[in-house]
Order: structure tokens, then C-alpha cells, then sequence
């Protein structure tokens, strides 16, 4: 069989024997463990042993001894010795040696329960959520046979492909261990087995109710059909999203019907479905999230104030569609909280009903084109606005958005748009930015402002970097539970978030125009803006440093050895402390050449820095040179010498600086 020439490159196969063989070899030792692991534990539970570990990836299991996984096999089926069936069981423990005659490194977590969408996602999202770390997650299904009483009577050896029928009397489980950082308190070990629970509860509450969300779904679709007092394009809208969510756009997890008494909402006895089925209490809702009794708009998107304990940590998209009577005014509300799917977000704002009637206004309006360059970019910035406020702000809105962004034409400048959410739960911050300028660092300043500004506990942030010259953050800044959202100075603000994105650099360059001038100052930097050595830049101020580099330039038409000094007095002086300065060009001054010169003026040295400045575009003194530079600093001295005829000046440097502080 012939090759291609990419497959033949003698570099990829060697590359893929030695990565298979790597494999091959930790395969076998897998194979070999869970063998030896089978023949010593009890025969009844040999079987179990291949498929417990089925999963599992080698590196996780090689090198545990066969007494620990028998272990963790027999904890685990002591777990699920008794359950019956809707019920879950959870432990979670820390295995020693004298207390279980097994031990791990890590404390386990072992859940049994009825096969189930969205345990593993689940439990690992809300272990996640503690702060704690997943060392390795186990997840066997087994199809088991219980007795009445829910007694464990057989673990099936046995598949059941999709077609098939379940044996008979038997029901499938999910059996999920997961090791986790060791902890050791007994009370911490039982809340973990306590929200775990919770999480177990909410998911089957979930996925028992999930046709009855949908049938509910139908139900309000046809009330919406013959609502009074809605606009055509309301009730269309309405129509289609809701539509449209069915459509494997969105996982329902819960529902609730809600009653307009004396101007405020109260939940419907025994209409709640999912994780709602109490609307009155749980995890999910707080005194703020009922009062929604002013919904002017037939159907409002947004985001609900807790996070997800089903399949994603997130929080909870919410759907409200006001309730109204024959005369169009409102009586109460549907609500479905849930999460939008990945196939909803990366789908076309043209193919989501509600988004795709904004985005023809607002194209409409700006008569842009969408052809035109300008078009181009006005629809590239609508599909990537982010979905969640797109369904929130209005058509106007959005299209001061659009100009203003548009108006940046890829200027490297800060621009910032907030919006309040439609009942004051969060603000909603885009920043665009220069996207150089995007790290870690920008982006812990820009959640600090904002943090102060709002008065702000939790923030959270996506990002969004292209081939454009700007950066986007999304922030959403949500209040403290029972304060109302502050009014800001927003010029103010975008000020501030500009701050956060400046380097040093940026203010040598404003100071560099300053000093000499717009036209003088460009060339200079071309020159000079990455050579300065970060050393430099955290010891000397950027609006200094325009008076060292006006010295190194002065020294271009000097011969090899030409010698320049300063002294001056740093911003923040230490008591009497100057700074003499010596600039030389091509090879370093050593200390030893200096320092008795200094001594005879009568002066003590207090620390010495060498730098050496690296010019990348003129070579100011030929192609090449030998470069020995001495680092000195607090007392400890290191030479770094270089000798390469072949190698160009401006890849070594050209000019170096001993910057002293001298006391008198």
C-alpha cells in the first residue's frame, strides 16, 4: 500500500511509533492491573471490574495498587447494595487504610442513582463550583435487577444497543465516582454529600418534568395566539421564538405559572414543573426575582439571578410571557427558566426569531448597504453582539451601539456601552479596546473600576479577540441583593477604563510628543518603542526617560568608546540620593574602571545597573560588533560575555548604561 509524501515524512512516523508505542504500553499495563484486580476480588463482582473501569484512562489507573481499586469497586457497590429506584445515593468519604482497608491520595466522591441527561455534567459542575479540584471521574451505567424492596440482587454483564430490548426486570443506573482534593473534616465531607443531593434532585426533578415544560410550552403558544391587546408583531415574535426554543435551542429546567394579586406576582399552588415545582422556595428565585408584575412587553428574555445546578454552572436564561384577559390587561405570567443550547448561540442572529426583526430595523435604518464595506461591517458587528443583550435592548439602542462602534474605525481608542437589564438585576458593559492591549492584568483593572463604580460584588466576563485591531470585553456586573443599580458618570468611566489599558509606553510616547515634537517623535519611536529593557521601564519614569534617549541619540555620529554623563535627582529621592548616569557606546564600562574614580570625588555607591539598549532599525555602528556586558546588582556580579563577528549590531545593541545612585 503506497503512501502520500506527508504520510512517508520519516519525522511523523517516528513521531507516531513512539507516541503508540508510549500507548501500547500503558494500555497493557492497564489490562494487566484490572486482570490482577479481578481475580482477587469476589467473584461475584469479577465481571464488574472490566466494565467499572471501562473508561478510564490508563495513566489514571496505572501505578494504584490492585488492593485501592478493589476497594473503591466494593465501596461503591456497598453504596448501591439497597436503593430504590427514584431515590439517589450519595457518600462521600476519605479511605484509609484502618478505617476502610483502602486508601487513595484523594477523598471520593461515589453517587448511585437512575440513568439520567446531565448527572455527570452536574455533579461535576457543583464539585467545581466548591473550589475543589477533579482528579479523575468514574461513570459506569450498569443495567441491574432489584427486589421489591430495592435489594441489589445482580450487576447484568451485559449491552444493550439502541433497538434492543432491556432484560427483563432490569433497570439501568448510573454509578459515577469522582476523586477530589483529600479533605478530611467529617462536616465538609457531609456538605458535599448534601448539595450533591440537592444537584441530584434538581436534575431529576428536571428531566421527569421535561415533557410536561413542553406540553405547557404548546399551551402557552395557543393562549399567546389569541391574546387581546398585543401587536401583530408581538404575538408573531412571541410565536416563533417559542417556537423556535423547542427546536434543540434550549433544555428546560423549570416552569412556574404566576398570578397578578393587589400588584404583585404570586406563584400558582401546584402549576410549578422542574426545579419550580415549589416556586415559593429553593435555590432558584429570591423576593427579587417576583416581583415582575410591570411587565410592559407580551414576552421578555433575560437572564434569572442563580446559577444552574443542571448540566452548566451558568446562570439561568428566563422566559417571561405575561398572562393577559379579554381586555389585554395583565393577570400573570409564564415563566421557563432554563439554558440556551450551543447550537442557539452559534446560529445567525438572521435565523433567531426576535434578533433577526432587530437586526432588520436596524439595518433598515442605517440604509448601509449590505454590500457595501461599510454594510460588511455593520452585519459583522450584529452577528457578534452578544445574544443575551441583543434579545434586551431595543431596536434604537442597538443601532447607537452599531454607530458609534462603527465610528471607532479601527482606531486604537477605549470606547465603553452599558445597559441596565430590563429589571435592574445587572449592568451590561462592552469595552472595546486595543486588542495589543488585551491581558490578564487590563482585564483585573477593568473589573476593579467597575466593581467600584457599581457598588458590585460579582462580575463576570467574556472575551472576544479577532484579526481586528480592537478587543472586546463583556462584562455583566451584577448588584448586591436589595440595592438598586447606581447612577455613574459614564465619560468618567470610559476614562478610567482607559487608564487601565496604558503601558509605560504610552506614556513615553505622549511624553516624547511633548517634549520634541509630533513629526520627531514618530521617527523615534519606529526606532526605539521595544528596545527599552523592562528593567528600565520599572526603574525610571516614562517622562524621564525622553532625556536618556535624547543622549543615546546624540551619541550617533560618536566613534566606538565616546563617553556622556548626567546626574539628576529622581522624583522620589531617597535621603540625598542622586543619580550619575554614564553612557558609552559599543562596549560596557566594568565597575572596576569606575568605582575609584567615583571614590577619589568623595562618594559611596549605592547600587549599579547596567542596561544595554538594543536599536533595531539603524545600525549606528556598522554590521557588527563583540559584545561584554557587566550586570551588577545589590552586590551580586555576573559577566555575560558575547564574541560573534557574524552577528549584526542590532540584534546585540549598540549602547549601554550604568545608571548609579549616589550618596553624598
Amino acid at each position: 500500500m503506497r503512501c502520500s509524501r506527508a504520510e512517508c515524512d520519516p519525522r511523523r512516523l517516528f513521531k507516531v511509533s513512539v507516541t503508540s508505542r508510549g500507548s501500547r504500553r500503558l494500555e497493557e499495563a492497564r489490562d494487566e492491573l484490572i486482570s490482577r484486580v479481578e481475580k482477587s476480588i469476589s467473584k461475584d463482582l469479577a465481571s464488574v471490574v472490566s466494565r467499572y473501569f471501562d473508561l478510564v484512562a490508563p495513566e489514571d489507573l496505572v501505578g494504584t495498587e490492585v488492593r485501592d481499586l478493589e476497594g473503591l469497586i466494593k465501596s461503591h457497590v456497598a453504596l448501591g447494595k439497597s436503593r430504590t429506584p427514584g431515590v439517589s445515593k450519595v457518600q462521600a468519604l476519605s479511605p484509609s487504610l484502618d478505617a476502610q482497608g483502602w486508601q487513595s491520595l484523594h477523598s471520593v466522591v461515589q453517587v448511585v442513582t437512575d440513568d439520567m441527561p446531565f448527572l455527570v455534567d452536574s455533579v461535576s459542575a457543583e464539585i467545581s463550583q466548591q473550589g475543589r479540584s477533579i482528579r479523575v471521574v468514574i461513570h459506569p451505567r450498569f443495567w441491574v435487577k432489584r427486589d421489591a424492596q430495592g435489594e441489589l440482587i445482580e450487576i447484568l454483564d451485559r449491552d444493550v444497543l439502541p433497538g434492543e430490548s432491556a432484560p427483563e426486570g432490569a433497570i439501568q443506573e448510573s454509578w459515577i465516582s469522582v476523586e477530589i482534593d483529600r479533605e478530611s473534616d467529617s462536616a465538609d465531607l457531609a456538605t458535599i454529600e448534601s448539595r450533591i443531593q440537592q444537584v441530584l434532585s434538581d436534575v431529576r426533578a428536571t428531566v421527569e418534568d421535561w415533557p410536561a415544560m413542553q406540553v405547557k410550552l404548546d399551551e402557552v403558544i395557543s393562549e399567546i395566539e389569541a391574546a387581546a391587546g398585543v401587536s401583530d408583531r408581538e404575538r408573531r415574535e412571541a410565536i416563533e421564538f417559542l417556537s423556535w426554543l423547542t427546536d434543540n435551542h434550549f433544555t428546560f429546567v423549570g416552569y412556574s405559572k404566576y398570578a397578578l394579586t393587589k400588584n404583585a406576582l404570586a406563584s400558582v399552588s401546584g402549576a410549578g414543573l422542574g426545579t419550580l415545582r415549589d416556586a415559593t422556595s429553593g435555590s432558584y428565585l429570591s423576593e427579587d426575582d417576583q416581583d415582575h408584575s410591570s411587565m410592559s412587553s407580551l414576552m421578555i428574555v433575560t437572564k434569572a439571578k442563580m446559577r444552574s445546578t443542571v448540566h452548566r454552572p451558568v446562570y439561568l436564561d428566563y422566559v417571561g410571557i405575561r398572562q393577559v384577559d379579554s381586555s389585554g390587561k395583565q393577570i400573570g405570567e409564564h415563566r421557563f427558566l432554563g439554558l440556551f443550547s450551543s447550537a442557539a448561540y452559534n446560529q445567525s442572529v438572521n435565523n433567531i426569531p426576535v434578533l433577526s426583526s432587530k437586526v432588520a430595523d436596524v439595518t433598515a435604518s442605517m440604509a448601509l448597504g449590505r454590500d457595501s464595506h461599510s454594510g460588511k461591517d455593520l452585519m459583522q458587528f450584529l452577528e457578534t453582539y452578544p445574544h443575551d443583550e441583543m434579545f434586551q435592548i431595543s431596536p434604537e439602542e442597538l443601532e447607537d451601539v452599531a454607530r458609534r462602534v462603527l465610528q471607532l474605525q479601527e482606531r486604537r481608542q477605549v470606547r465603553v456601552f452599558t445597559h441596565t437589564e430590563v429589571f435592574g438585576s445587572y449592568v451590561s458593559a462592552l469595552v472595546y479596546f486595543p486588542r495589543d492591549r488585551y491581558t490578564t492584568e487590563v482585564r483585573l483593572r477593568m473589573e476593579a473600576i467597575l466593581l467600584a463604580a457599581y457598588g458590585a460584588t460579582s462580575i463576570d466576563h467574556t472575551a472576544r479577540v479577532s484579526e481586528s485591531v480592537l478587543a472586546r470585553l463583556h462584562f455583566v456586573i451584577r448588584k448586591p441583593l436589595g440595592k438598586d443599580i447606581p447612577q455613574i458618570d459614564l465619560e468618567q468611566l470610559e476614562v478610567n477604563r482607559a487608564d487601565a489599558t496604558r503601558f509605560w509606553e504610552d506614556d513615553f510616547a505622549e511624553s516624547l510628543v511633548e517634549q520634541i515634537g509630533e513629526e520627531d517623535s514618530a521617527r523615534l519611536l519606529r526606532t526605539w518603542i521595544d528596545s527599552f529593557p523592562e528593567s528600565f521601564k520599572e526603574d525610571v519614569p516614562a517622562g524621564n526617560a525622553v532625556s536618556h534617549l535624547k543622549i543615546i541619540e546624540s551619541l550617533e555620529s560618536q566613534a566606538p568608546g565616546a563617553i556622556k554623563v548626567s546626574m539628576y535627582t529622581p522624583e522620589s529621592p531617597e535621603d540625598g540620593t542622586r543619580r550619575f548616569t554614564i553612557y558609552r557606546v559599543d562596549s560596557a564600562i566594568t565597575l572596576s574602571a569606575v568605582l575609584p574614580m567615583l571614590h577619589d570625588l568623595g562618594v559611596e555607591l549605592s547600587m549599579s545597573v547596567l542596561m544595554t539598549f538594543a536599536e533595531k532599525v539603524t545600525q549606528l555602528l556598522g554590521s557588527t560588533t563583540s559584545v561584554c556586558a557587566l550586570m551588577t546588582r545589590r552586590r551580586q556580579n555576573k559577566i555575560l560575555c558575547r564574541n560573534d563577528s557574524a552577528i549584526p549590531l542590532w540584534q546585540l545593541g549598540m549602547g549601554k548604561l550604568i545608571a548609579i545612585r549616589l550618596m553624598p
